[in-house]
């Protein structure tokens, strides 16, 4: 790395701990929207400034083609009707203390297939030339949109082999995979296992802690929430 690299990443290491503080005010009211098939297919997001400073917002959907697969990709389209998403609006300027909402319509027809959909809201800096933009584009968040299949079916898969635990999703709407625990055969020193959403056809691995003890789960699919033991 020569000299001008350096100087360059010491002070784009600047404007990201400077920018953190600055825009950590945008505050969202929701980050995942879960539209079935058969229910209304459109939602808002609050979108509200926190700080003392004006925010300069920029918005961008993107769908996510194969989820959770190792050739998992986005896609970006101007036009919302090949998208199948309507987002609005794609910029907006918050006051401090002002509130917007973004508005997210699923503008298909709902189909045998899930849909899943990244939304970025990005704050950038009002008063920076274009040539600057993309290092002032620091802290975002991205909400997750997802569009259910017709006859929404979670089929999960699990396999135990030793100190490692496999679920394959064989249906075809995703399965979320949260306040997973094992706890040793005293049912004490319980660890915390990670948290995933299993898309349809996609499969997930984790590590144990421990050999034979049981593995508990709090599964989330369309229409129901329970926990299991595995």
């Amino acid at each position: 790395m020569n000299k001008t690299v350096i100087i360059r990443s010491f002070l784009l290491g600047l404007c990201l701990l400077s920018s953190v503080s600055a825009f950590s005010d945008m505050v969202l009211n929701k980050m995942v929207l879960d539209f079935s098939a058969e229910g209304v297919r459109r939602d808002d997001v609050s979108v509200y400034n926190s700080g003392d400073k004006r925010l300069y917002l920029v918005v961008q959907a993107e769908k996510v083609v194969s989820p959770g697969m190792k050739a998992e990709h986005r896609e970006a389209y101007h036009n919302p009707k090949e998208l199948g998403l309507l987002v609005t609006p794609k910029r907006m300027i918050l006051e401090p203390k002002q509130r917007r909402l973004i508005r997210i319509v699923a503008i298909n027809p709902p189909s045998k297939q899930e849909f899943i959909y990244r939304i970025t809201i990005k704050p950038v800096s009002g008063k920076i030339k274009t040539t600057q933009t993309m290092i002032n584009v620091v802290v975002g968040y991205e909400l997750l949109v997802i569009l259910r299949p017709i006859q929404a079916k979670s089929d999960l898969k699990v396999l135990r082999q030793a100190k490692k635990i496999l679920f394959h999703n064989q249906g075809n709407t995703n399965v979320l995979l949260s306040r997973g625990e094992q706890c040793d055969e005293n049912a004490q020193n319980c660890q915390t296992l990670p948290v995933k959403r299993v898309y349809p056809g996609a499969k997930w691995q984790v590590d144990l802690p421990y050999r034979d003890t049981p593995v508990r789960y709090y599964l989330q699919t369309v229409g129901k929430n329970t926990i299991q033991q595995f």
